[in-house]
Parts: C-alpha cells; sequence; structure tokens
C-alpha cells in the first residue's frame, strides 16, 4: 500500500504495512521521530539477507536495497482540513475528536513516482510516543504490552487526497473492552462488511471480497474491490469486534503490496 496510508511521518515502505494497519508501535515512533521541516528526507531499508551476505562477502544484490524519498511539508495549521477529519471520525466511527486535547499536525505530500500528491492530519499525544520509546515496551508481536497500551489515550490520524477528501482514517489505543477469543477470518469479514455497507463506502454497492491478511491474532485486514479500478481496506481489531481503519486505493495496489489469504483460513 504504497500511498499517504503509510506515510507516517518520514517513511513510506511495504515493509511496514503490518504496523501501519494495526495502530503498533512503529507508525507512532515514526512519527514520535518526524523531521517537520519540509525537506526531503532519504533513508535506507536493507533486507536481512542482504545485509548478511554483504557480512560474508557474497553478493548483496542478492536482495536489493529499497530507498526511500519522502518530500513533505508540515502545515502545522489548516483548520478545514482539521475540521473536515473531525467530522470524519463522527460520520464513521462515533467518535468525538476535540483538536484542543491533541497535538495536532497537518501534512502536505508532494506527488512521489507513482503517488499523487495528498494531505493527512495527525491527533497525537506525545505521552503514547515516550511509553513506546521505553526499553521493553513493544511485544514479540510488534504491538504494545498489556500493561503499556493501556496506559496510553486514544490518538487519531486521516488521510486526505490531493482533492481534500478522506480516503483513509485510523483509530488507535481505543481502549474498548475485548473478549477473550479473538473473531476468526470469518467473523471479521462480517464486521467489516457490516462496516462497509452502513456507510455505503462501495461505489456499486457489490461486496467484492479480495482477501483477508491476518497482521496479529489482534488485527486482521479484509481487502474489497471498489468498482473496476479501486480498493478499500478494512482492519479489524479481532479482539474488540471492532473495525479501527479503513482506506481507499487503487486495485493494482491491493493486489501488489497485499497478498490476500484463501478466504476461511486464520485464526480463530
Amino acid at each position: 500500500m504504497l500511498k499517504k496510508g503509510l506515510i507516517f511521518g518520514e517513511f513510506i515502505i511495504a515493509a511496514a504495512l503490518a504496523m501501519t494497519l494495526t495502530g503498533g508501535g512503529k507508525p507512532a515512533e515514526a512519527a514520535a521521530n518526524r523531521d517537520t521541516t519540509g525537506q526531503v528526507i532519504q533513508q535506507e531499508y536493507h533486507t536481512a539477507a542482504a545485509d548478511d551476505n554483504a557480512g560474508h562477502g557474497l553478493d548483496a544484490e542478492a536482495e536489493p536495497e529499497l530507498v526511500i524519498h519522502s518530500d513533505f511539508v508540515c502545515e502545522k495549521d489548516d483548520p478545514k482540513l482539521i475540521q473536515a477529519a473531525v467530522e470524519g471520525f463522527e460520520k464513521y466511527f462515533d467518535v468525538t475528536v476535540d483538536p484542543s486535547q491533541f497535538d495536532v499536525n497537518v501534512y502536505a505530500f508532494d506527488p512521489f513516482e507513482d503517488l499523487e500528491g495528498s494531505y493527512s492530519v495527525d491527533f497525537s499525544v506525545p505521552e503514547n510516543y515516550e511509553l513506546l520509546r521505553a526499553d521493553g515496551s513493544i511485544g514479540p508481536d510488534g504491538f504494545p504490552l498489556p500493561e503499556i497500551k493501556e496506559k496510553m489515550r486514544p490518538q487519531f490520524y486521516a488521510t486526505f487526497t490531493k482533492d481534500k477528501e478522506i480516503d483513509g482514517l485510523y483509530l488507535s489505543y481505543m481502549g474498548w473492552e475485548v473478549s477473550e477469543v479473538p473473531l476468526n477470518v470469518e467473523e471479521s469479514k462480517r464486521a467489516a462488511e457490516e462496516f462497509l455497507k452502513s456507510h455505503e463506502m462501495i461505489a456499486d454497492g457489490k461486496l467484492d471480497f479480495m482477501g483477508a491478511t491476518i497482521i496479529a491474532d489482534s488485527r486482521t485486514v479484509l481487502t474489497y474491490g471498489n468498482g473496476k479500478d479501486g480498493a478499500v481496506q478494512v482492519a479489524v481489531d479481532t479482539y474488540a469486534g471492532k473495525v479501527e481503519h479503513f482506506e481507499y486505493m487503487s486495485r493494482k495496489q491491493a493486489e501488489i503490496i497485499i497478498k490476500p489469504m484463501e478466504e476461511g483460513s486464520g485464526l480463530g
């Protein structure tokens, strides 16, 4: 999903997909380390195999490096865009977001390769980032440990098209009541489809299920076609049984970045 939904401040990288869709540690960590000067940021990511080969005199090109370039400007203030985000969270999730209670940043992203220009609004909680930065705060699945998560406040992130229309909303650390057993893929699928139907989010009204991806036992992402060339992803918190994220994208992006699992497979 190489688009603005992955731009949590300083990087665009497919390998970060799991963390980006979960509200887990990495997006928050990236946001905590944002450079807001609007300069071009260049970072290099090497696969473990490439680094390992290089250390043994082998061909490092066996696994190519991925160099990321992201050009963005922190606008700091765009009242209309901030209000649009607030209204979006109210409409889709019945959640009231009071900007005065957050560190709010508005970002404008320049076009990059096949990505169009876009915007995002980040309602962040600096105290959350401090908790996430602490040693031992993240579990082996890449999510904050329960004792850390219960201390964190809800925070929100919205993405917009170049025309400033909402195309993604993310909830994190909502503190929802959870069950002991997570939803399986079929149950998560039902939750996602109810969400899509209730908000009339599919262009032609036809649910075209493309596949499910299990991020962790607490997160499942369901992907649906949206008209001829579009797609929409819905992430379900499987322990809470609630949708916590959606994002529109092209069908091509969905097919390339997400490798769907067979329907009905998965945990539960």
